[in-house]
């Protein structure tokens, strides 16, 4: 009987530090989860912008090679021009997929096909225009402002895009950076109130361990003050 409040003490911490382990172990998840979905957003934003390099890259290629062939006339010039077309044609495809959840992105993006294609008509027509008519004309139809005017249309709109995903990059990296403090604090407040009931539960224990000894020495003392 005399250790059965010390028991429902005992039985009471114990109840406490597991609802707390659990309470841990949700808000740990939780934030895991917040931070794997933050990840995914900042994983994501690297992924448009590096699509948004390849599709410059792969114009700007296209255009190199055409001029290639304009400049020497051999055939072998074309190769990367014609791989270029199927190439930028798979990476607006997946510029359209990944930008789908975003409305300005979207706009952006078909103004950006828009231009490429426009861009790629050019450039097919120069190659006709050389191949039917002679390399001189169409090297001086390939120095006129449309191809210009065209690429730097093409760059500008690539540029807003990509403005647009730094924007949300900065935005995502600060957001998983901070799910990532608010799991840090939050295991961390939730580890202290744990040992803080355990060194509370130690030394309720040792007093209540003290006490039964002093209890247990009176007893003794009396008995044998008794039995004198």
């Amino acid at each position: 009987m005399k250790n059965r409040p010390l028991e429902r003490r005992l039985q009471a911490g114990f109840a406490v530090i597991v609802l707390i382990v659990g309470l841990a172990v949700g808000t740990a998840w939780r934030n895991s989860q917040r931070v794997q979905q933050a990840n995914s957003w900042v994983v994501h934003t690297l992924t448009v912008q590096r699509e948004l390099d390849e599709v410059l890259f792969l114009v700007t290629e296209r255009g190199r090679g055409l001029r290639g062939f304009l400049i020497t006339g051999r055939e072998s010039e074309l190769a990367s021009h014609r791989v270029a077309r199927v190439a930028i044609g798979k990476s607006l495809g997946r510029l359209d997929t990944l930008t789908a959840d975003n409305p300005g992105q979207q706009r952006r993006w078909r103004e950006l096909e828009g231009l490429v294609e426009a861009q790629l008509a050019v450039q097919d027509r120069l190659l006709g225009v050389a191949k039917e008519q002679g390399l001189e004309p169409g090297r001086q139809l390939f120095a006129t402002e449309i191809t210009t005017r065209a690429l730097e249309a093409t760059h500008e709109t690539v540029r807003a895009m990509q403005a647009e995903e730094d924007r949300l990059l900065r935005e995502r990296q600060e957001a998983l950076a901070s799910s990532d403090w608010r799991e840090r604090a939050a295991l961390a407040a939730l580890t202290a109130i744990v040992l803080g009931i355990l060194v509370a539960g130690y030394l309720v224990v040792r007093h209540q361990v003290a006490e039964q000894i002093r209890a247990e020495e009176g007893l003794r003392e009396l008995n044998a003050h008794l039995e004198e």
